[in-house]
């Protein structure tokens, strides 16, 4: 059975697109620890179930169609323009993944990069012809940032 503060933490995920899991947590109650962690309550059952039952996939559906059309206003010398607004699109979409905890992990590795720098400042530049070689671990996802 679902409890006061999760039910306060998923009305504040409804009503504030883009706010953080961890953000929520706070304002319904749960402590700076608590809410450093938030996918001890994102994954729990009683989360699930509870979303499950305030946020039915057709709501879902009809609130993330609709976002997913989003525009936005450009005022430009006197006239105006409508164009996607993909920054509202992108975070619509998140927070629907995210509420019904259908978003993949903080950690998805995307692979190793190799980047080889060569100087062509000069044909008599002594390091004209010597690589520089730099290795990086890539990764990145979609991830509360509980500040």
């Amino acid at each position: 059975m679902a409890t006061r503060k999760q039910l306060k933490v998923l009305e504040q995920l409804s009503a504030n697109v883009g706010i953080s899991t961890a953000e929520a947590m706070r304002q319904a109650g749960y402590s700076l620890s608590t809410a450093r962690q938030p996918q001890r309550l994102t994954k729990s059952a009683n989360f699930a179930d509870l979303a499950r039952k305030y946020l039915p996939d057709h709501k879902l559906l009809d609130v993330a169609t609709a976002g997913l059309d989003a525009t936005k206003v450009i005022r430009y010398k006197g006239q105006e323009f409508t164009d996607p607004d993909y920054y509202a699109r992108h975070q619509y979409l998140e927070t629907a993944l995210r509420i019904r905890n259908l978003a993949q992990s903080d950690d998805i590795p995307l692979g190793d990069i190799t980047i080889n720098l060569v100087n062509y400042a000069g044909a008599d530049s002594p390091i004209s012809d010597k690589a520089i070689t730099i290795k990086a671990k890539v990764s990145g996802g979609l991830a509360d940032n509980p500040a």
